[in-house]
C-alpha cells in the first residue's frame, strides 16, 4: 500500500511537471517572421523615474489627468484607479510589454501578460458601457472585443492588442486567434533575434529588420545591394538606456549574410578614423557639425558599382570632372550649419592636388549660354564664386584644403582657427574614435529659436513644446565607430540626476 502511494505521488509530481513545462508563455504570441520586436521595461523605467517613491503624488496626478482626458462615467473611474494602482488593469506591468511590427508594416500589435483575467474582463467592459469597444466575445478559447481600427483578445495568460494599416480589423480576427494559441517553439521566442532581444540591457530594446518598411520604400533600400538579398537579413538591435545625465541609445548590427558582411566591409574601406582636423575651424557655439574620414576614390568606385550612375558621372558631356574631384578627396572631411538665423554652412575636406579646379575652368562656356543666369566669378587664385541666379556658392582650394560656403565672409576667412572652437566642445574628446560624427548642439537651437521673430512666429505654440523638450538638454552626438555599432547620446545639462527623473520633474511642472 505504501509503495502505490508513493507511485501515486511521483505520478503527480510528473503531471504537475509536464503540465508546467508546457504551459505557454506570453511571449509565445509573438510571430516568427515579425520584422520588428520592441520591448518595454516598465518595472525599471518607474524605478528610475522615482515614480513609486513617496513625493511623487503630484507627477501621478499630472498622468491621471493625461489619461482620464475624454473619458466619462465608469470608464473615467477604472482609468484612475489603474493609474493609481496599474495592476488593477489585471495585466502584470513587472514583466516586460512588447510591441510588434509584421513585414511591410502590413499589422501592428502590443503584447503583454495577464496577471488577472477577471480583472482584464472588468476593465473591457467597463469601457464597453462607455461605448469605446464592442461587446465582449468568446471564441476560440479566448474573449475579444473591437477597438476602433484594432482588435483585443486575452486569455488566462496573453493581452493582445492588434491593428492593421488598412484599418479592416476584423480581418485580423483570424491572424488574432493563430497567435493566441501558437507554440513557443513556433514562434519568435525560439529564434536567435529574441535571445539578443532578451538578453539586450536597458529600458527599451528592439530587433527589427529592414521588411518592416511599407513596400514602395524598400526599392531604394535595395540600389547597390546583392542581387539575391532579403530585407530580412538587414538585421539590428536598437536600445535606449536612460541613464545619470543622458539618454544612450544604442544599435548594433546582427546581420548573418556573408554577403551583405562583405559589402559593409567594403564600404569600411573607404573610411578611416576621424582626426578632428578642422574641429578648430568652427567656433563652439556651431548649431550642428558633421565628421567624417574618407577615401574619395574609393567612394567614387562604390557609386559606380550601379551601372546608371556610373554611365552618368562618366557621360563624356558633361563638363565637370567629378571623378577627378572625388579622386582629390583623403582624409578628413567637415560640414557646419552656424545658426537657423544666418542660415549659413561651411564645409572643408582634406585634399591631396587641385587639378579637379581645372574641369570648372572648362564649365564657363556652358555657362555662357545661360544668358547670365548662371555665372562662375574668379575671386582669387584657385577661389571661385558660382552663381545661379541671385543665390551664390563660394569654394575653393587653400593649403591641400576644399572650402565651400553659402557664405562670402566665411569663404574668405576660410582656414582660421578660433580661439574658443569645438575643440573645447564637451564630445571632441570622442571624435577620433569614430568613423563618422555628428553633433547637434540644442541650447544653440533653442537660442535661435526664440531670437528669431519670424521663426517663432511660424512654430507658433510648438515652440513652448520645442522648449519644454529640449530645455533640459545640453546637445545631441551621434557615433559610428565602424559598419557594426553606432551610438546616439542625448546628453542633459544636469549630469548628476537620472533623465527619467528630470522628464517626471517636467510632468509635475506642466
Amino acid at each position: 500500500m505504501k509503495k502505490n502511494v508513493w507511485g501515486i505521488v511521483w505520478l503527480a509530481i510528473g503531471l504537475f511537471m509536464v503540465s508546467c513545462s508546457s504551459k505557454k508563455e506570453y511571449t509565445h504570441a509573438i510571430p516568427k517572421d515579425a520584422a520588428m520586436v520592441m520591448s518595454f521595461d516598465f518595472k525599471a523605467i518607474v524605478g528610475k523615474s522615482g515614480l513609486g517613491n513617496k513625493g511623487s503624488e503630484k507627477v501621478v496626478a499630472r498622468l491621471t489627468d493625461a489619461l482620464k482626458s475624454g473619458l466619462e462615467g465608469e470608464a473615467y473611474q477604472t482609468a484612475e484607479k489603474i493609474v493609481r494602482n496599474p495592476s488593477e488593469s489585471g495585466l502584470s506591468f513587472t514583466d516586460k510589454v512588447y510591441m510588434f511590427i509584421t513585414p511591410h508594416s502590413n499589422a501592428f500589435a502590443l503584447l503583454a501578460k495577464v496577471e488577472d483575467k477577471g480583472k482584464v474582463e472588468d476593465l473591457l467592459k467597463a469601457l464597453n458601457r462607455e461605448h469605446i469597444c464592442s461587446d465582449l466575445k468568446s471564441e476560440d478559447g479566448c474573449t475579444w472585443t473591437q477597438m476602433g481600427v484594432a482588435l483585443c483578445a486575452f486569455n488566462d495568460g496573453v493581452f493582445l492588442l492588434m491593428g492593421s494599416n488598412k484599418g479592416d480589423a476584423l480581418s485580423l480576427k483570424g491572424s488574432l486567434f493563430s497567435l493566441m494559441r501558437q507554440d513557443t517553439e513556433n514562434s519568435y521566442v525560439g529564434t536567435t533575434d529574441f535571445g539578443e532581444l532578451d538578453a539586450a540591457t536597458g529600458e527599451i530594446a528592439t530587433v527589427m529588420n529592414m521588411s518592416f518598411m511599407p513596400s514602395e520604400v524598400t526599392m531604394q533600400l535595395r540600389m547597390g545591394m546583392p542581387a539575391d538579398l532579403k530585407l530580412e537579413d538587414m538585421k539590428y538591435l536598437v536600445t535606449a538606456a536612460f541613464e545619470k545625465g543622458r539618454i544612450a541609445v544604442n544599435v548594433k548590427t546582427l546581420t548573418e549574410n556573408k554577403d551583405l558582411i562583405a559589402m559593409y566591409e567594403k564600404h569600411s574601406a573607404a573610411s578611416s578614423p576621424i582626426k578632428g582636423t578642422y574641429l578648430e575651424c568652427f567656433p563652439v557655439n556651431t548649431l550642428a557639425w558633421a565628421a567624417g574620414n574618407i577615401n574619395g576614390k574609393g567612394i567614387y568606385d562604390l557609386i559606380c558599382e550601379n551601372p546608371t550612375v556610373r554611365q552618368a558621372l562618366e557621360n563624356p558631356l558633361l563638363p565637370i570632372d567629378i571623378q577627378g574631384l572625388f579622386s582629390s578627396v583623403h582624409g578628413d572631411i567637415a560640414i557646419g550649419y552656424t545658426s537657423l538665423a544666418d542660415n549659413d554652412w561651411l564645409v572643408y575636406a582634406d585634399v591631396t592636388n587641385k587639378h579637379f579646379l581645372q574641369s570648372f575652368e572648362d564649365l564657363r562656356p556652358w555657362l555662357a549660354m545661360t544668358g547670365g543666369q548662371m555665372q562662375l566669378n574668379s575671386t582669387g587664385k584657385d577661389q571661385y564664386e558660382f552663381r545661379i541666379y541671385r543665390h551664390s556658392i563660394w569654394f575653393g582650394v587653400k593649403d591641400d584644403m576644399l572650402y565651400i560656403s553659402n557664405n562670402e565672409r566665411l569663404a574668405d576667412e576660410a582656414g582660421r582657427r578660433y580661439g574658443v572652437s569645438l575643440q573645447h566642445a564637451p564630445w571632441s574628446g570622442q571624435l577620433t574614435c569614430n568613423r563618422f560624427f555628428i553633433a547637434l548642439n540644442t541650447v544653440q537651437l533653442l537660442k535661435d529659436v526664440q531670437s528669431n521673430f519670424l521663426l517663432g512666429r511660424m512654430l507658433g505654440g510648438r515652440v513652448a513644446v520645442l522648449n519644454a523638450v529640449l530645455g533640459a538638454c545640453d546637445y545631441m552626438d551621434v557615433m559610428i565607430p565602424d559598419w557594426r555599432s553606432a551610438q546616439m547620446n542625448i546628453v542633459m545639462k544636469d549630469k548628476e540626476t537620472n533623465v527619467l527623473q528630470l522628464i517626471a520633474r517636467g510632468l509635475e511642472n506642466l
